[in-house]
């Protein structure tokens, strides 16, 4: 994890805060269904696709909602149903419930929002691979061709053809994730690289 200095982040922006010192990124929500929402700093706000969780968050979910955390430490899906409560920490998620989150399987890559921005300028500060054939996200890449792509998935593809330079390749994955999630503020900030 790395500090994240003012200026703030977008994500933080939507929460309406004022100037923050530093605070360290923990992951990106990847998914949500139902009543999802994140407190920062005595606000709470609906969750959505793309927003970064920081160390001090909670996210609480309602009944039948499901939310899917990807950490950006071991780029892990953490995988919440709802109810259940939740806050980030330094050794991870700690829910209301000891059961959970349940985790998922392991990203072959994840960035957090920052480095994405960063990667636009040619810099791609945080780019984690773990152990893949050249082609880190091939895995990924099958799922959508056999329409199985969920939107960790479709995220994930997006945020590593943007910051490989190849907004292209992109397209279809972008194109896919907006049919399902089109005023998500993921798709508001990926929209610069699909005129």
């Amino acid at each position: 994890m790395k500090a994240i200095v003012t200026p703030l982040l977008a994500g933080l922006a939507a929460f309406g805060l004022g100037p923050v010192q530093a605070v360290e990124d923990f992951g990106m929500i990847m998914e949500t269904e139902g009543p999802v929402e994140v407190r920062r700093d005595g606000v709470s706000a609906p969750a959505d696709l793309g927003q970064t969780l920081f160390i001090g968050d909670r996210i609480r979910l309602g009944q039948d909602a499901r939310a899917v955390v990807v950490s950006f430490t071991r780029c892990d899906e953490l995988i919440l149903q709802g109810p259940v409560q939740a806050a980030a920490d330094w050794g991870g998620l700690t829910a209301s419930d000891p059961e959970q989150p349940a985790e998922g399987r392991r990203l072959p890559v994840c960035y957090s929002q920052e480095e994405l921005n960063v990667a636009a300028s040619g810099v791609i500060g945080g780019l984690v691979l773990r152990g893949a054939p050249k082609d880190p996200v091939l895995g990924l890449r099958e799922e959508f061709k056999q329409g199985q792509a969920g939107n960790t998935s479709l995220m994930t593809l997006i945020m590593h053809d943007i910051a490989n330079g190849n907004p292209e390749r992109a397209a279809p994955y972008f194109e896919a994730l907006k049919q399902r999630a089109p005023e998500s503020a993921f798709i508001g900030g990926m929209a610069k690289y699909f005129p």
